[in-house]
């Protein structure tokens, strides 16, 4: 897994990042999947997921998941659809802290697909 500090939204190490070219104007579902470990007591710290769309992380798209015992992974999901224009995009899921405590994020999966 990897760790962040943050208590501002940032990429981890490896991004969690898909571009992709659209012909068309296209409405796509983003879904990501992760699990979070908390290195602080219970309930103490919170990891967040956000999408940022071509360099904007999107309102009101943040996903918390708080931990219950120390190093206990928690499954954090989030579904998005969004229409995009014709064109070159970048859908990137970023991450922070609550209150700055050592937070990781393991088994990270994220789609992007064309809604049926």
């Amino acid at each position: 897994g990897e760790s962040t500090t943050s208590t501002t939204y940032t990429d981890l190490s490896t991004a969690d990042s898909v571009t992709f070219t659209l012909s068309a104007t296209t409405t796509v579902i983003i879904d990501y999947l992760c699990q979070i470990t908390f290195a602080a007591a219970i309930m103490a710290e919170f990891g967040f997921n956000i999408v940022n769309e071509d360099g904007s992380d999107v309102t009101g798209t943040a996903v918390s998941c708080g931990g219950f015992t120390v190093n206990n992974a928690m499954t954090s999901h989030c579904v998005y659809t969004v229409s995009l224009a014709s064109g070159s995009h970048t859908i990137k899921i970023r991450h922070k802290t609550q209150n700055g405590g050592s937070t990781t994020w393991q088994c990270r999966q994220l789609k992007v697909w064309s809604a049926p």
